[in-house]
């Protein structure tokens, strides 16, 4: 991925974020933070594109599988 400028900000979590994850290709981010869920984000538009929910607690890791295919997370 060649970057042309800054990327967006990503704005959608209600609290601090603690994990960040880029895809392969960078077309695709995923966070996780102290609101319990994860977002996967379009990095051209910043826009959220899910948010996945299930933790009781705060995300302290979230990954991306080579393909985008699959996000994994880990928190409290």
């Amino acid at each position: 991925m060649r970057l042309r400028g800054p990327l967006p900000t990503l704005r959608g979590h209600a609290a601090g974020v603690w994990a960040v994850a880029l895809s392969v290709d960078g077309r695709l981010a995923a966070s996780g933070g102290h609101d319990a869920s994860v977002r996967l984000w379009d990095t051209e538009s910043g826009r959220s594109v899910a948010t996945l929910l299930g933790h009781s607690g705060g995300i302290w890791s979230v990954a991306l599988s080579d393909d985008g295919h699959v996000a994994a997370s880990g928190g409290i």
